[in-house]
């Protein structure tokens, strides 16, 4: 029967500036005379690209009694360390350790301990810890060669009354939905009438937008259009405007 079975946690500082890539605790096993010990953890690099540290240890006291240690350490797909004592009699440890720079494959620790105690019960103890692949490098901020805001989709725009025209909105973040409101001259509201709502994502950072425009010759002068922007972050909101002037010319 196991005895106990805990695992003791270590912080280790540069862990943070690329965000948690791995479990950062120790497994440690004791069954009777024999102990087990293994610890994978990823520490400070540069680049985006932690370092591997691997350790494992089994051992066992003098009141063990045929039996075998066993440690290995595993790069996956890349290489292995293993190796095994048997015949244990009594006191004996064993450990071994890696540290690799710039691994960007999974890697795991295990200690392995095995055999009888004096009184020629069995008793056994197994350790493991691993690291997971390491993410993708953080893609680089998107560039965006247009200013943000309204702005026509034709850059000749010059509306007039009764005439369908299409407006374009560029974000420079990605956003979860605009409301697009168009107040006319007359109209005393704060942001005229809602017309629409587009919904976004991840990927939206452009919207676009048509309106017609009341026809009739007394229906000119500056229509102030107004796209109630929602972060895709966040949810907070901001505002974009731009009049388009309505003329009879």
């Amino acid at each position: 029967m196991k005895l106990y079975r805990v695992f003791l946690l270590f912080f280790f500082s540069g862990i943070l500036f690329v965000g948690v890539v791995s479990d950062t605790s120790a497994d440690f096993e004791r069954d009777g005379p024999y102990e087990a010990v293994a610890d994978a953890y990823r520490f400070g690099g540069n680049e985006n690209r932690l370092h591997v540290s691997l350790y494992a240890r089994a051992s066992s006291t003098v009141w063990g009694k045929n039996g075998y240690l066993e440690i290995e350490l595993e790069v996956h797909n890349k290489w292995f360390y293993r190796r095994i004592r048997t015949s244990v009699d009594g006191y004996a440890f064993y450990w071994a350790s890696n540290n690799l720079q710039f691994e960007e494959n999974s890697a795991d620790a295990s200690a392995y301990a095995s055999g009888l105690r004096t009184n020629g019960t069995s008793c056994s103890a197994y350790a493991y810890d691993d690291v997971l692949v390491m993410p993708d490098p953080d893609p680089p901020p998107p560039t965006y060669p247009e200013p943000a805001g309204i702005s026509p989709v034709d850059p000749d725009d010059t509306p007039s009354p009764g005439e369908t025209h299409e407006y374009r909105l560029v974000t420079h973040e990605a956003y979860s939905s605009v409301d697009w409101y168009v107040k006319a001259p007359w109209d005393t509201s704060e942001r005229g009438s809602h017309i629409e709502t587009d919904s976004g994502d991840s990927t939206s950072f452009e919207a676009t937008f048509s309106y017609t425009f009341p026809s009739g010759a007394m229906h000119t002068g500056g229509f102030l259009i107004t796209a109630v922007i929602t972060r895709l972050a966040d949810l907070s909101q901001y505002e974009e405007t731009y009049t388009a002037t309505v003329s009879l010319e």
